[in-house]
């Protein structure tokens, strides 16, 4: 199947900002199930950055917006194929080991809400 997508965000800013960072994700993940046959992120009078790929796998990049800014639109549009994999996320390059899923931090480490709901 082919999905056809096409988004618009809009940042307001009251007042002006003198300048606008972002760390973009907006690209389709590169796995079996999808291939992106077309893709496009507009950011008119950005700067493009630094892009790269992250411990997930997704492409990451970054725009910067010198003012002074009242307002920035983020436009995305693209085409992405589709297959029908049965719910299993098949050819995900993903870098980071699953063990590192396992492990606890200070933001999710479980409190006794959660220990009991577990038990």
């Amino acid at each position: 199947m082919q999905l056809a997508i096409k988004h618009d965000t809009t940042y307001r800013f009251d007042p002006p900002m003198r300048g606008v960072a972002q760390s973009l994700r907006l690209w389709p993940s590169r796995f079996d199930g999808q291939t992106t046959l077309e893709w496009s992120v507009e950011i008119d009078g950005a700067k493009r950055g630094a892009s790269f790929r992250d411990g997930a796998g997704d492409m990451i990049e970054t725009a910067v917006v010198l003012g002074p800014i009242d307002e920035v639109v983020v436009r995305v549009s693209g085409t992405v194929e589709t297959a029908d994999l049965a719910g299993v996320l098949k050819g995900h390059r993903e870098r980071i080991r699953p063990a590192v899923y396992l492990q606890h931090t200070g933001f999710t480490k479980p409190d006794s809400a959660l220990k009991e709901l577990a038990a």
